[in-house]
């Protein structure tokens, strides 16, 4: 018996178990998930293997991200496929190819700026400092523009 989920015409089948990781592995957190044109769905998660793509079905594809990655917060596919992935606990953004190749980099990673935020509550922010302390996403405008936040 298949799950449903949702209302009126926005109604979805629950599919269990669809992404198949290799033996062993585990997506521990997931802080986000999106997919490009050719329909390859990116699972960005806080464990040993940060990004993992598959394919339509839930087959994997491939994995990409360690050693570069720290803390999962947030995943853009640009219109070009290049993946932004926000690292809020690195301090920085970075853009990728869709197989893993590291393309640019904004923010100084380790490094926050100086907003005066006592640990991670942004309650406590006293001023705007530039790039960047504990961003979470990026958007994309149509003109090529990214928005931080």
């Amino acid at each position: 018996m298949s799950i449903m989920v949702g209302q009126g015409e926005f109604r979805f089948r629950v599919v269990e178990d669809w992404a198949r990781l290799p033996a062993g592995w585990n997506f521990g957190e997931v802080a986000a998930v999106a997919v490009d044109s050719r329909d390859r769905v990116y699972v960005f998660s806080r464990c040993e293997h940060p990004v993992c793509v598959f394919a339509p079905d839930g087959s994997f594809l491939t994995a990409w991200g360690e050693g570069i990655l720290t803390h999962a917060h947030g995943l853009t596919i640009a219109p070009d496929d290049t993946v932004w992935c926000t690292d809020d606990w690195n301090h920085s953004v970075r853009r990728f190819s869709p197989q893993g190749e590291l393309l640019q980099t904004l923010g100084t990673p380790g490094h926050p700026s100086a907003t005066g935020i006592e640990g991670l509550d942004y309650r406590t922010i006293r001023q705007p400092a530039g790039p960047f302390n504990l961003p979470t996403n990026l958007a994309v405008s149509a003109t090529g523009d990214l928005f931080v936040a």
